[in-house]
């Protein structure tokens, strides 16, 4: 393993330290990171109000304006469009609430309502509820239709609702397929090319589309929507979006709030926190347990109650033990599909695809899951009369919308959307054996290219500090805290030498999950290492290693995640 350790220079370590008031590992990892100075000052400041403007993106006061129009008319109506994974549920509460609280503040009698579609229903503003609305619904009101977390390929339903005299507004965060783009306002980064890419989820877009309105349309002083930031925070982590400067400043402000006793945040977040006895939330906190709580709604057909446990609209106790039934019949239901999925798996192929009519709202969770078990991508399918539609999950460096892009092209995917690791696609049942073929092929080449690029030259390794055992402790993470959250910081890489491991345990639950004990002269540690069993036996579990890695704390375990490891 060839290993390159940074080596910047002491003055300039020690000056940045100063002028930034952090410590030495942080300024030395703030340079590694190559940040200019003016954001190495943003991921070291607490005041996100002086960094973040609210109308960063294309058309937000624009959409105000529409906005305020309806929530100033007495007869009028505003209906929130969102979605039922956490991303989608944190994104309705944040617009349901802010929309409220202006109604209140202007004394107004504008009707407020959100819909939270089941996954029956299918991803996205719907043509049977936008029929509903119309024909139903409509009660002589002026109608506004507000989405959240999605809306942005549905250019035949908001024109069916424009055509009947329903107002749209969609804010999104997906990226635009050629041609479906809505005839509307529409608040999305990927239209906005004047600006830098920030990598919203789908509530850091509804966030700063409500904080422009409270503080900027109707400059209320109170500022509420530094409540809303813990929602911001949970959805940013939830969605495995890009930890951009601006999400940086969401995760580490919503955890800020979260952690601090007195912080006057919802009840529903108060009584979660309680709940854990108020041990200090980090990232893989809201990852694992926060965000699963949540999901698990969507998955299992309930993701009203969700919402009701962010509105209060019921008893606390009583939502927040259901939200723990439904995550735990996830869970079980989960197992099942991974024993039912890995018969129709073939070692041969660059890809896994299964067919699993049972998974339901699970099919994602599946397809991450047995995309980590096999290291390659992975698209979990439910049948339909005439299609398959699925949930497509993929490996660092391989963008499942571009290749989705070129199969759509050849007439073998009917359509696609999401991000380039995790994407919905649909495919004519028909194409099934095409499809798995060029998803093989299109790999292969990507595989192949990438290796003649690199031209058989042994690839170099980069930390940030060398390490003795002594230093793998609470103390070496904790010297990071101030500035996590940016690009690769929440992940200081530290490389480790010709150390000894004592002896190693394996975890009841998982026999993947390691408990490795370290020592050299310096003294010894003891650190989790998860997932990383198969790796370390066929590796001929070595007694003395080397070792790339990062340091995490999750609940009350020291975690090593290992990046490469080598016999010593």
């Amino acid at each position: 393993m060839k290993i390159e350790i940074s080596n910047n220079n002491q003055k300039e370590i020690k000056r940045l330290s100063q002028e930034l008031n952090i410590n030495s590992d942080c300024a030395n990892l703030l340079l590694n990171r190559g940040l200019t100075e003016e954001d190495m000052y943003v991921v070291s400041n607490d005041n996100y109000y002086d960094l973040l403007p609210n109308d960063s993106i294309k058309n937000i006061p624009e959409a105000a304006k529409v906005i305020a129009k309806y929530l100033q008319n007495n007869d009028a109506a505003i209906y929130i469009y969102g979605d039922y994974d956490n991303d989608g549920i944190q994104s309705t509460f944040i617009a349901y609430d802010c929309f409220t609280v202006l109604t209140d503040l202007l004394e107004s009698t504008c009707q407020i309502e959100y819909h939270i579609p089941e996954r029956k229903e299918g991803y996205g503003l719907s043509a049977e509820w936008c029929y509903d609305i119309v024909h139903n619904d409509i009660d002589n009101k002026n109608i506004l239709v507000v989405t959240v977390d999605n809306g942005i390929t549905k250019k035949y339903e908001v024109a069916y609702l424009k055509n009947n005299g329903i107002e749209v507004i969609v804010t999104d965060h997906h990226c635009p397929q050629e041609g479906m783009v809505p005839d509307c306002i529409v608040i999305d980064e990927f239209l906005d090319k004047d600006n830098e890419y920030m990598g919203l989820c789908g509530a850091g877009v509804a966030f700063k589309l409500c904080s422009y309105l409270l503080v900027d349309y109707y400059k209320d002083d109170t500022r509420y929507n530094e409540s809303y930031l813990p929602n911001v925070m949970t959805a940013t982590i939830s969605d495995m979006v890009p930890v951009s400067l601006e999400n940086s400043i969401f995760i580490r402000n919503g955890l800020q709030l979260l952690n601090d006793k007195d912080c006057e945040c919802s009840d529903a977040f108060e009584h979660y926190m309680n709940f854990r006895g108020y041990k200090p939330l980090i990232p893989k906190d809201i990852a694992f347990d926060y965000g699963p709580l949540i999901n698990a709604c969507g998955r299992m057909g309930e993701a009203n109650t969700a919402i009701e446990f962010l509105l209060q609209d019921a008893d606390l106790t009583d939502v927040y033990n259901r939200l723990v039934l439904l995550n735990d019949k996830r869970k079980d239901k989960t197992k099942d599909l991974i024993i039912e999925a890995i018969p129709q798996i073939k070692t041969s192929d660059l890809v896994n695809v299964v067919i699993s009519d049972d998974a339901g709202g699970c099919a994602g969770l599946l397809a991450n899951k047995l995309m980590e078990m096999y290291n390659r991508p992975t698209i979990v399918f439910s049948e339909h009369k005439d299609t398959y539609s699925g949930s497509a999950r993929s490996i660092e460096g391989l963008d499942l919308q571009s290749i989705f892009k070129l199969l759509q092209d050849k007439n073998v995917v009917v359509s696609y959307g999401g991000h380039e690791a995790a994407c919905g696609v649909e495919i004519s049942k028909e194409n099934l054996e095409t499809f798995k073929e060029e998803m093989n092929r299109i790999i292969y080449k990507i595989i192949m290219d990438s290796k003649k690029n690199k031209n058989n030259v042994e690839p170099t390794y980069y930390a940030d500090k060398q390490l003795s055992v002594k230093d793998i402790s609470y103390k070496t993470i904790n010297n990071y805290k101030d500035i996590m959250f940016y690009n690769d910081l929440t992940a200081p890489k530290f490389y480790l030498e010709n150390i000894t491991i004592d002896n190693v345990s394996t975890s009841k639950n998982n026999s993947n999950n390691l408990k490795f004990k370290f020592k050299d002269n310096t003294g010894t540690a003891e650190a989790w290492c998860w997932g990383y069993g198969d790796t370390y036996e066929k590796l001929g579990s070595p007694k003395k290693v080397n070792m790339l890695c990062s340091l995490e704390r999750f609940n009350n375990f020291l975690v090593i995640q290992i990046d490469k490891m080598e016999a010593a």
